[in-house]
């Protein structure tokens, strides 16, 4: 896997690149519900002690301006991390 050094990442944020419509806030509340859930099933957060986890993934996305396209991503992600983990307790 390819990844872009954060400079390139950067300049195309900055490139005058046209942005999308900004999520809504119950688009976004539905997203961390649906990552939770995801990081939950993949035993990365622990519900009985969450410790900061949520807070600050929350604090990071709001810095972002999350886009409505971005959103439907990560709940894509989070979709797909819930299929799976669910088949591998399955088998």
């Amino acid at each position: 896997m390819l990844l872009r050094p954060v400079a390139a990442l950067a300049a195309t944020a900055s490139s005058g690149e046209a942005a999308g419509p900004r999520a809504a806030s119950d688009e976004i509340e539905s997203m961390f519900t649906h990552l939770e859930s995801a990081l939950v099933a993949l035993e990365f957060l622990d519900p009985a002690d969450p410790k900061k986890l949520m807070p600050r993934l929350r604090r990071l996305f709001a810095r972002s301006g999350l886009e409505r396209e971005e959103v439907n991503i990560l709940r894509g992600i989070a979709k797909h991390i819930l299929l799976k983990t669910r088949r591998d307790g399955e088998a």
